[in-house]
């Protein structure tokens, strides 16, 4: 049970929701390429990534995007390049999304199998991937309660 090949069924469990869609990315990255656009990437950025399970992924994307807002503060860069350097990561985001996904569908896939002596596999894959579903309601939760803190900031003021 532990090949290191994986096989469509595996990836379907894994991915779950919109499996069809990454796995036809997946391929066209075998077959050498590694830029392809996804929307919810380049819109949601991290909260793509935690929706993804990629937690990791999204801990170093906020920590790299934290580090360039503390330099362009303490730099005083001008707000028409500080607004350039952003859009330029939600780009990558989008630009390269799906390829991170990529690389993390394998190694979590490859690393559940050499690590899983059962029959279950694909019950296994499904539960350990698929999508966090709690981090959508977690942050939109999170948006609201910002937007009406802001308003009754406004209001007050």
């Amino acid at each position: 049970m532990n090949s290191t090949k994986i096989s469509e069924e595996e990836l379907r469990a894994f991915i779950g929701k919109n499996s069809e869609y990454y796995i036809d990315k997946f391929k066209k990255f075998e077959e050498g390429k590694s830029i392809s656009w996804n929307w919810s990437a380049f819109l949601f950025g991290v909260l793509w990534m935690f929706y993804r399970k990629m937690y990791v992924y999204g801990l170093i994307a906020l920590a790299v995007i934290f580090i360039i807002n503390v330099f362009i503060a303490a730099l005083g860069i001008n707000q028409v390049i500080s607004t350039g350097i952003s859009l330029w990561l939600w780009i990558g985001f989008g630009m390269f999304g799906n390829y991170i996904y990529y690389i993390f569908v394998k190694n979590k896939i490859k690393k559940i199998k050499e690590n899983t002596r059962s029959d279950n596999i694909l019950e296994i894959l499904s539960k350990k991937g698929g999508v966090n579903r709690f981090v959508l309601y977690f942050f939109s939760a999170f948006a609201i309660i910002y937007l009406l803190l802001i308003i009754l900031y406004v209001f007050l003021n």
